[in-house]
Formats: structure tokens, sequence, C-alpha cells
């Protein structure tokens, strides 16, 4: 698992070499409030590949397709928020079918996902007169959309980068994404990086808001695997790899 931590010192430039099992880095204890984001879920990292930036895109287009039967269903006049299965019952009863069938999501403090068995459920849903009412709460139902809660804004510009650090079992494109999250997003990776001809340097480019804002010198944390040995007080391990960017 891969997580980031903030840049090191602004001025101050890192440069390690990325052999093979030839990269220096430093063990740090980390405690869960020294985090400064979330690190995800555990996942097994395969070295030395380069994914085609289309799997994860590819990846959204499928979760978005699924959403095409999902429902935003917020509750108005319930605080707390009405449980599920109350939910549940009051569309069931407009809709005809079984309470029992639907699924519902938390989504927020004042609303649940609820996800039909087909799309014509969900016309179905929403076409009924809004909002739907009971005799403790009123529902509005809205399809779901990606562009709810959102902002839309524009990378204008685009930038070759250059990383020099990434350790060999985690040279890999998603590793790259999140290292440069939130600074800039990757549009292509270079042909030379593709053929992992040159481990030393992580070339590719990316479209980035503020060229002024990408730290020149970061450190790319890598979690190491469970060990045997309980510690007290509990801590979790990783290596701190310090990472040059080049822009």
């Amino acid at each position: 698992m891969v997580g980031l931590a903030s840049s090191v010192s602004a001025g101050v430039r890192v440069t390690v070499g990325a052999r093979a099992l030839g990269t220096q880095a430093h063990l740090q204890q980390v405690r869960p409030c020294q985090m400064l984001r979330p690190l995800g879920r555990p996942r097994m990292i395969k070295p030395l590949r380069i994914l085609p930036l289309a799997s994860s895109v590819g990846l959204m287009t499928r979760a978005v397709e699924d959403l095409t039967q999902a429902v935003v269903v917020t509750v108005i006049g319930s605080t707390p928020l009405a449980p599920a299965n109350d939910v549940a019952a009051a569309i069931a009863t407009r809709m005809d079918v079984e309470a029992a069938s639907l699924v519902l999501r938390r989504a927020s403090s004042s609303s649940y996902l609820l996800f039909l068995p087909i799309v014509e459920s969900v016309d179905r849903l929403v076409s009924l007169r809004q909002p739907l009412r009971s005799t403790a709460f009123s529902l509005l139902c809205k399809r779901w959309s990606r562009l709810a809660g959102a902002t839309g804004r524009a990378l204008p510009c685009l930038v070759d980068f250059e990383l020099r650090g990434i350790p060999a079992h985690v040279w890999e494109t998603s590793t790259v994404e999140q290292f440069l999250s939130p600074y800039g997003w990757i549009d292509h990776v270079h042909s030379d990086t593709l053929r992992l001809a040159d481990l030393s340097t992580f070339r590719c480019s990316a479209w980035c808001s503020d060229l002024s804002s990408i730290p020149r010198s970061k450190e790319l944390w890598v979690t190491e695997p469970p060990s045997a040995i309980v510690e007290d007080p509990p801590v979790k391990r990783i290596l701190a790899y310090p990472i040059d960017v080049q822009a």
C-alpha cells in the first residue's frame, strides 16, 4: 500500500537512484494521528509493471454506468436521518414493491443512495410527483449524477515530469498517480518508462493547474508487511523514500 507524506522543506532537493533492490530508504514509525491523509485499503503490489491509464479510466466509466441504476434519496423533515427501513417502506408503498427488495446505503447526513435492479425502475421512481410524502418525513428522489456536489475546474498546463527515486517494487503508474495528486493528472507515460528501459527516472506528462505549487521534493510512503511482533503502543511501520521531482 502506498501513502504520501508532505513535501520536504522548500528548496531542498533530494535525489535517490532507483536501482532495482538498491534504493536507500529510512524506516519510520507512524501512528494514526500522524498520518496526513488516509493510506487506503491494503493491496498487493506487483513489481515492475506499467499499467495503461485506460485501466483506471475504464473502472471509473464502469462505475458510472452501474450508477445509472442509482437514485439519491434526500430525506426532508427528519433529524437525525430517518432509518433506512422506514425510508424503504415509504418508497416501496409508492412503487408497489417489497421494501426488502430495495437496497439503501447512507450517502450523507440527510440522504441515502438507493440501488434499483433496472433503469426502468429509476425512471418510474423519479417520474413520481416529488417530494414523496409520508407521515414522518418527505423524500426527494433524483437520479445519481457525478456532477452533484462538484465544481468544474480546468487544468491548463501540460507538463513533463521526471521523478527520481521511485523504488522498483512500487514502480507502476498508480504509484505516480497518487504521488502527483493533487498537483497533477497524468495524461500519458513516456515510452522509455513503459519499456522499463531506465528505472532511474519515471517520466510522464501530466495536466496541472499551477506549476509553481508542485513540490520539488516529496516523500513516498510504502507500508511494511505486518510483523509477527506485537508492539505496545501499536504502530504502523513504513519505508519513506525521498523522491526528487523535476518539471
